[in-house]
């Protein structure tokens, strides 16, 4: 290996190795906004629940397809 070719597969490690950090992340900002429980609109009015179907299950799908989408780019890292 020429030292471009060791340049360039650090790089392209480095950058892996940052993507994977940033899903994590996202996948814990998301499920940390779903453990807080919303805040209530305090103006009075009367609310319906409206057509929303289950919004947690959705939020925590996000979430594990995002750590399945780090783990995928984990064992890209470890075939480099």
């Amino acid at each position: 290996m020429t030292t471009d070719d060791v340049k360039a597969w650090l790089r392209r490690y480095a950058d892996l190795l940052r993507e994977v950090e940033l899903l994590r992340a996202r996948a814990d900002a998301i499920r940390y906004r779903a453990a807080s429980p919303p805040t209530s609109a305090l103006d009075g009015m009367p609310r319906s629940p409206g057509f929303e179907v289950d919004k947690l299950g959705g939020v925590v799908g996000v979430a594990d397809a995002l750590e399945r989408q780090a783990a995928e780019k984990e064992q890209d890292v470890a075939a480099l």
